[in-house]
């Protein structure tokens, strides 16, 4: 068994924030990072200091954590994100930002969370993996254009009709389309024989 010097006594555990060097047979100083170490460096900690963290399956303490983790201030370590969030903060599943997951889809951003269908009234943006709110005159969109609508909305006074042919929503129908008054929020067909009709075909 090895001993290390450590205030004028030879001792065969170095106290807490100290460790045992081999070569000097003394208790040095574990780096301010670590609490406990086994080594001179910041990558040979047990545990952590005060404001830093051990990084998940390492031995490195670090004032932050790497993408995927979430920094546990109860314990000082690195804990892992939900499987569906790129990073978290203060728990696995409060996400900050989402993308393409190692469940192997698309993840969109939303409240917290990471979906992989964004509520109604939002599209999910694979550009920035966020789930984007639609134009008001939509409650389903594929983008945010009032020219990408699947489902027209009313907008306080303002009702909003869906366009036969098109993705667009608008406050009147174009001619050979009138309003329907069966199918709400939606523009219906006019006969054959008409330009333009009202109320009916």
């Amino acid at each position: 068994m090895a001993y290390y010097f450590k205030s004028n006594k030879c001792i065969a555990i170095c106290p807490l924030g100290n460790y045992g060097d081999i070569a000097s047979l003394s208790c040095l100083s574990c780096p301010g990072a670590c609490l406990t170490c086994f080594g001179g460096s910041v990558s040979k900690c047990y545990t952590c200091a005060s404001n830093y963290y051990l990084i998940y399956g390492t031995s490195i303490c670090n004032a932050n954590c790497p993408a995927g983790q979430y920094a546990n201030s109860t314990n000082n370590q690195c804990m892992l994100c939900a499987s569906q969030c790129i990073t978290c903060i203060n728990s696995s599943s409060t996400c900050l930002s989402c993308g393409f997951s190692t469940l192997g889809a698309n993840f969109f951003f939303y409240n917290n969370q990471c979906l992989l269908n964004c509520p109604l009234s939002y599209w999910p943006n694979s550009a920035t993996f966020t789930c984007d709110v639609c134009n008001p005159a939509c409650i389903a969109c594929t983008n945010g254009s009032i020219n990408s609508c699947s489902i027209c909305n009313n907008v306080s006074s303002t009702i909003y009709y869906k366009v036969i042919g098109a993705n667009t929503c608008s406050t009147t129908c174009p001619n050979g389309q009138f309003i329907s008054s069966s199918k709400p929020n939606y523009c219906q067909a006019c006969s054959s024989v008409c330009i333009t009709c009202v109320n009916t075909a």
